[in-house]
């Protein structure tokens, strides 16, 4: 009797480890999508996904996200872009579809008037929630274009543990203010203490920004940042919403430039912006 309980543990033990490895095969056989390696140059498949936010608001009060992404293969990380004032996430383009076919999740909220600071609070935040709900296990980089580059900058002061690092082109930065104890407090939203890892392009023919606003913008990074001043630049053709009648109406940006330029303009934002993002993944 005691030979044969023993025997009857014996199989009962060897069956539940076979199970084991039966189910973990299973498993594994059911999640064999490749994951990307960021150290080679990749061209992936991609697809573009919107979501919107609110749908029962009236039109012109709606927002949402936009989101493109590799098909067919694991992201791990992604690049949550805020887009400059009045400029559509279309007109970054360029940007969106190059970094998604190299495999990252880019994630562009769409908000109000693209006014991505201004609707900081009610739009901007939500959108960015909801990327995070779509993608919980992947490591998001943050950036922004003008306006967009301050809401990066307030994004990353606020929520630096959610950042893998940053980067910025023509940054135009701003403060918020918050009520302490019934008195209002004006707040600077600030890199300079963060060890995050950041980029800074900047456009040697800005005429949209001021040297005072240029220099408030380098006041705020982090000791050590990665730095391009890029020649001929000009502050829209980070985007491509940089037609003449467009630039003419920013005091002149980019006088004399020509399309040529223009594109290699964003020819070098995506070199050096592919360059920041290999160097900080692994």
């Amino acid at each position: 009797m005691k030979k044969s309980l023993i025997t009857f543990i014996s199989i009962l033990i060897i069956v539940c480890l076979f199970s084991f490895v039966a189910c973990n095969k299973t498993t594994e056989e059911q999640d064999n999508t490749p994951v990307v390696n960021y150290q080679e140059t990749n061209n992936y498949e991609i697809k573009t996904d919107s979501y919107l936010l609110n749908p029962d608001a009236p039109e012109n009060e709606q927002f949402g996200l936009q989101v493109v992404h590799p098909i067919d293969v694991k992201a791990t990380y992604g690049f949550i872009f805020f887009v400059g004032t009045a400029i559509g996430p279309s007109f970054y383009e360029y940007l969106s579809t190059t970094l998604a076919k190299q495999g990252y999740i880019v994630a562009i909220p769409d908000v109000t008037l693209c006014m991505t600071y201004l609707n900081y609070e009610d739009e901007t935040i939500p959108a960015v929630n909801k990327i995070y709900e779509l993608y919980p296990n992947v490591k998001f980089f943050v950036g922004g274009h003008s306006q967009g580059g301050g809401a990066a900058m307030r994004y990353t002061y606020e929520n630096e543990a959610k950042v893998e690092g940053v980067i910025f082109m023509s940054p135009l930065c701003y403060d918020h203010d918050i009520e302490v104890d019934g008195n209002i407090e004006t707040i600077s939203e600030t890199m300079a203490n963060s060890t995050k890892p950041t980029l800074l392009l900047e456009a040697d023919r800005d005429h949209v920004l001021d040297d005072t606003m240029k220099a408030d913008a380098l006041s705020r990074m982090p000791q050590t940042y990665t730095h391009y001043m890029l020649s001929p630049a000009c502050h829209m053709s980070f985007s491509t919403g940089d037609s003449d009648d467009i630039l003419s109406f920013f005091n002149g940006d980019g006088d004399g430039m020509t399309q040529a330029e223009k594109n290699k303009q964003r020819e070098y934002t995506l070199s050096y912006v592919l360059a920041f993002l290999k160097a900080n993944t692994h």
